[in-house]
């Protein structure tokens, strides 16, 4: 009785009271529902021109910053949301229940970021900090090991780079096989860390 929609975009359920049944259907929803990029970025803007004040209203909640993140992202603006994460990161509360798996997937953005820009090596530098020192789900592992594949690649560091892929496919397949692991620790950002552009 006491589950209710949380936060003003990207809304959740909160609590979620275990046990609980994961469905197979989804909801559609067409409010910006259009192929024009001008709408799409119409959204993009709305959006943040909600969860930026919220951000700065309530800053240790992960949940407005990861929508926040995703969508600068979305927008190719990688250093806003580069600087968005790390903020978030350094000043997440680890007590905060509601903070949960987003602050795993600023994480992972922070290093996918420094990678969409072209710092590879200090994309190496933060993802090797955050897997050895955070503590954080697999699928935040596997997104930043996906990552760092990419990076150790781009510096010639093969064997890294070999290692690294080793442990993301390994990963991946896990994932595959257990959807239910996978859909506890999904939100944005992580929601992507087996899409096939990466995958290839």
């Amino acid at each position: 009785s006491n589950t209710q929609f949380f936060y003003p975009v990207h809304e959740i359920l909160w609590p979620v009271i275990d046990p609980s049944k994961q469905l197979g259907d989804y909801a559609h929803h067409f409010g910006y529902a259009s192929a024009d990029p001008e709408v799409q970025m119409e959204k993009r803007r709305r959006n943040l021109s909600i969860l930026l004040p919220e951000v700065k209203k309530d800053p240790t909640c992960m949940h407005h910053r990861v929508q926040a993140v995703a969508e600068y992202v979305a927008m190719d603006e990688y250093q806003a949301a580069f600087a968005l994460a790390e903020e978030g990161i350094a000043k997440c509360d680890p007590k905060r229940g509601d903070n949960g798996n987003f602050i795993d997937a600023l994480y992972a953005a922070a290093v996918r970021m420094l990678v969409r820009m072209g710092k590879y090596e200090e994309a190496v530098r933060k993802g090797l900090q955050y897997l050895e020192q955070a503590s954080m789900n697999d699928l935040a592992r596997a997104a930043i090991g996906g990552e760092l594949t990419v990076a150790c690649g781009e510096l010639g560091d093969h064997e890294a780079c070999y290692d690294h892929l080793t442990e993301y496919l390994k990963q991946r397949t896990y994932f595959l096989e257990d959807r239910d692991a996978w859909i506890k620790q999904e939100t944005m950002i992580l929601d992507s860390a087996f899409e096939e552009y990466l995958y290839r």
